[in-house]
């Protein structure tokens, strides 16, 4: 494959696959075979290469999925662009019940990260 996407985590076939024209995460996730079980609450890290090889782009979006949530392009984290060589994580728990810590400056990879055991 001259373009593909990657998709791993809670998703029916994890994998790669070839990337198009006006791909979304929405299109990603229906290729995959969708999400696994019957979770309503998602939350999808996007990690994206940039022009510099030592600088890493990654975008965390939550969302809450359901079928009309696919068709509609009204949910703007389905809706999200993918690139070419984007590597696309699914995670399927409640985030809202976890401890949260957001790095955020001048590191490889800020973002919202959730906190191990006890913290």
């Amino acid at each position: 494959m001259d373009k593909e996407v990657t998709i791993s985590g809670f998703v029916n076939n994890p994998g790669i696959y070839q990337f198009y024209d006006n791909m979304n995460l929405g299109d990603l996730i229906l290729l995959s075979g969708g999400i696994i079980g019957k979770r309503k609450n998602v939350k999808a890290e996007i990690s994206r290469k940039s022009n510099n090889p030592d600088n890493t782009q990654v975008f965390n979006l939550e969302f809450y999925s359901d079928y009309k949530s696919f068709f509609d392009n009204k949910n703007v984290s389905i809706s999200f662009p993918l690139k070419n060589g984007d590597l696309v994580n699914i995670f399927i728990h409640d985030i809202a019940e976890y401890r949260k810590v957001q790095i955020i400056g001048e590191v490889m990879f800020p973002g919202q990260y959730v906190l191990d055991g006890n913290g």
